[in-house]
This record gives C-alpha cells, sequence and structure tokens, in this order.
C-alpha cells in the first residue's frame, strides 16, 4: 500500500490526478488505515472546490 500511496503523491505532483486517486484508492483498498484516505480526501475537497468554481462566473 506505501507503493501506492507514494505513486499517487508522485501523480499528485505531476499534475496527473486521476491516476493519483487511482493509486490512493489501491492503497486504501490494500490497508484500510493507510494516509492515502488523508490525502484522497484532500484532493476530492480541492477538485470539488475548483469545479464548483468553474460555473461561477
Amino acid at each position: 500500500d506505501e507503493a501506492y500511496y507514494l505513486r499517487g503523491n508522485a501523480y499528485c505532483k505531476k499534475g496527473d490526478i486521476r491516476q493519483a486517486l487511482n493509486n490512493y484508492l489501491t492503497a486504501m483498498d490494500l490497508n484500510p488505515d493507510s494516509p492515502a484516505h488523508i490525502a484522497h480526501n484532500q484532493l476530492i475537497s480541492i477538485m470539488n472546490f475548483y469545479n464548483k468554481d468553474m460555473f461561477n462566473h
């Protein structure tokens, strides 16, 4: 699970949000206590914030 978590972080830094989320989900499936839960939730919150603002012009 740690490898998927770290790979998710790397994808996130590159801006590949879809791959980051996929890796975080895999890490969470392998280990329910993985820090990927926090990273995944934060990334979803950020995406929800940005996507809502796109429609508020």
